[in-house]
């Protein structure tokens, strides 16, 4: 994940409350990151509101 630590454009990772994996990278690599409670890896499709809610979040902070 070095390649995200050097990305010149905004992004937030988003990973489920229950998906240990990703939850360990985004620590591991101190990324900036939206854990999505209720939810595992696929988190759009098992907690699509918050999934959603949080890209809305992302986007409306940037007009």
């Amino acid at each position: 994940m070095p390649a995200l630590q050097k990305l010149t454009v905004p992004f937030a990772y988003l990973c489920g409350e229950h998906d240990q994996k990703f939850k360990e990278i985004v620590k591991q690599y101190a990324l900036p990151s939206k854990i999505i409670p209720q939810a595992g890896h696929n988190t759009h499709s098992s907690n699509p509101a918050d999934f959603s809610a949080a890209v809305n979040h992302f986007l409306s902070l940037f007009g």
